[in-house]
This record gives structure tokens, C-alpha cells and sequence, in this order.
């Protein structure tokens, strides 16, 4: 298993990350407790420490925590312990789980713990009521999936309402129980996202991007070019990945870029057009897709003057999504990625 970040990939490993492909990642990010670590290569966490201000009985002081991705079933094996054996310590002829100063609250995807998870996972059976680890587990993927829950391990009214809206922006029965096809959904869905092959001249110290990095990264991610007179030059790399990361938590919606960089925009702000953070989708025909997945899984926020608004995180980026309806017409998403 390796500790690390994508900070660290990016700018010690100058993003050739081949020499990580075959362990298992831990990745810290801190804050909320909901914004998961950007992928490092395209690949996913399978521990994610996501506080150094947690309280794990038995510790005094703050303790880092973590939430590990798959089941109990699965962490014990990745720790090769057998059926009721007990985890005695380093030294003693077992391994610990890798959790840092403190202890795993939650389980993630088995996928990503290599050849030591079990074939079959086993998933517990949530709903309205229900309490524990499990449930805690369960939170996190759907924080990660862009659902506004709390991570308190009580499955209460607004766990099951954020399932329902998981459950329907996957083409799931709606009927707010996280069953094995639920489990399968929210574990995949965080996992499937293509890997990006690292560009073959590194990007400016600044983040951004050159049009051809840019039109490389969403190649490999199946997005098509921009349409019309778009341009990505000088696009800021967290807003690819952002897009990207959209693509796949949307259950891979066909996405049509059709503003970026180029002239023409308004540059009021820090996080406008010219600076690389905003990119506009197309609504019609195939955004249609995007569309309904903004608007049944994502925050509502107060609008933008006349314009509807949604907030989300993807990846670890936060998002803002605006349907935005110019007096000229030519109604499109305007999203931010910062």
C-alpha cells in the first residue's frame, strides 16, 4: 500500500505514476469529511484518511481516522487475517490494518485491494432505521457521489432521500434501501473512471493546460473535442479533471463542450472563462443526460440573478452548476470547477 497524494504525483513523480499500479492507495484529504481525494492516475483510493481531528476511544488527543474502501470481510483479508482472528499488533505474526493513528469508520470498494480481497463480498441490507459502521460506510459513498448527507451512521429520512436520489440518477429501483445492486452501483460508479495517461510534456507549475494536454486527457476519458470555435488553452487542469470526474459520476453521459477559454466570455472574477476555471455543456439532445443528473442529484442552490443554480463535489472538486439562459438564447450549463 501506498501513501500519497496527487499533489505529490504531480509534481515529485511529474505524473508518471506506473510505479504505484500495483498497490493499493491511501490518500489524505482533510476538511468536511465529504470531499474525497482527487485520483492519482486515474486511480481511486482504498484508503481515504479524511480527518486528523478524529476521537478513537482508548487515544487521548486527536487522532487521524480514515474509511477504508470495501467491506470488513475484505479489510480483514487485505490484513491476512483468517475468520475470528483478532488483530494483535505488528510483530506478532498478523498484520493491522493500515489506518494510521486511529481506526476505519467506514467501508469502500472492494476493487483496488488487489488479489488479497475475497471473490464475493457479502453487503449488508440498509434501511430507514438502521445504524452502525455500515451505515456510516454507506454515507460516505454517497457523499462521494455527490449527495448532501451527514456521515453520522444513523440511516434517518434525509440518508434515505439522498439514496433515492442516488438510486434514480442510476436507473435503480427508487425505493430508498441500499441493497447489493446499490452497493454495486456506488462502488463501481467511484471506480470506473478511466485512467488518464499522463501528458506527455508535464503542465505549468500554474495548472493549466495547453489546448493539446487538454483534448489528450479527454480523449482518454471518452469526451469528444469541443465544438465550434471552443478552445482549452490555458484551461486549468482541475477543471478537466473536474469534467471528467462528472462524465463518470454521471454513469457516463455523453458530454458536448461547447465554451472553454476562447474570447468572448465575461471576465468578471476570479474563476471566469480566461482564468480556465468554467466550462459551458450543451443542454440539448444528448446533454439531456447531464441535465437530469444535475438536477436530481446535486444541491439546489439560490439562483444567479435569473438563473437556477446547483452545487456539488466531484473528485474532490467542488463544483457550481448555473442554467444559464442568455436574452440571445443558446441555453447551456455554465458549470465552475474550483
Amino acid at each position: 500500500m501506498v501513501y500519497t497524494s496527487k499533489d505529490f504525483a504531480d509534481t515529485c513523480l511529474r505524473g508518471n505514476v506506473s510505479a504505484l499500479a500495483n498497490s493499493p492507495l491511501w490518500q489524505p484529504r482533510y476538511g468536511s469529511g465529504t470531499r474525497e481525494p482527487a485520483p492519482v492516475g486515474g486511480r481511486y483510493w482504498s484508503i481515504w484518511q479524511y480527518t486528523e481531528n478524529g476521537s478513537v476511544p482508548g487515544l487521548r488527543g486527536k487522532a487521524d481516522v480514515n474509511v477504508y474502501k470495501g467491506t470488513l470481510t475484505q479489510l480483514r483479508a487485505l490484513a491476512h487475517l483468517s475468520p475470528g482472528q483478532t488483530p494483535t499488533g505488528p510483530g506478532a505474526g498478523t498484520s493491522t490494518p493500515a489506518t494510521g493513528n486511529g481506526t476505519g469508520t467506514g467501508a469502500r470498494a472492494g476493487a483496488g485491494t488487489g488479489a488479497s480481497a475475497p471473490a464475493t463480498a457479502v453487503w449488508p441490507l440498509l434501511k430507514n432505521g438502521a445504524r452502525g459502521v455500515n451505515v456510516t460506510t454507506a454515507q460516505h459513498l454517497l457523499a462521494a457521489a455527490g449527495q448532501s448527507v451527514t456521515a453520522d451512521g444513523i440511516y434517518g429520512p434525509n440518508t434515505q432521500n439522498a439514496t433515492i436520489a442516488f438510486q434514480r440518477s442510476h436507473g435503480l429501483t427508487a425505493d430508498g434501501i441500499i441493497g447489493p445492486k446499490t452497493w454495486n452501483k456506488l462502488i463501481n460508479g467511484a471506480k470506473s473512471a478511466p485512467t488518464t495517461p499522463a501528458p506527455t510534456t508535464p503542465a505549468p507549475s500554474n495548472g493549466r493546460l495547453t489546448q493539446r494536454q487538454a483534448l489528450a486527457q479527454l480523449a482518454a476519458a471518452g469526451i469528444k473535442a469541443p465544438v465550434g470555435r471552443t478552445s482549452l488553452g490555458g484551461v486549468r487542469a482541475r477543471t478537466i479533471q473536474g469534467v471528467i470526474a462528472l462524465k463518470k459520476a454521471s454513469g457516463g453521459c455523453t458530454i458536448v463542450i461547447t465554451g472553454g477559454t476562447e474570447s468572448g466570455h465575461s471576465t468578471r472574477g476570479n474563476h471566469s472563462h480566461a482564468n480556465g476555471y468554467k466550462l459551458d455543456l450543451r443542454t440539448r439532445d444528448e446533454g439531456r443526460c447531464v441535465t437530469n443528473w444535475i438536477k436530481t442529484t446535486q444541491r439546489k442552490g439560490a439562483p444567479r440573478g435569473n438563473d437556477a443554480r446547483w452545487h456539488g463535489t466531484l473528485a474532490g472538486i467542488s463544483a457550481e452548476y448555473v442554467y444559464e439562459v442568455p436574452g440571445s438564447g443558446g441555453v447551456h450549463w455554465d458549470i465552475t470547477f474550483v
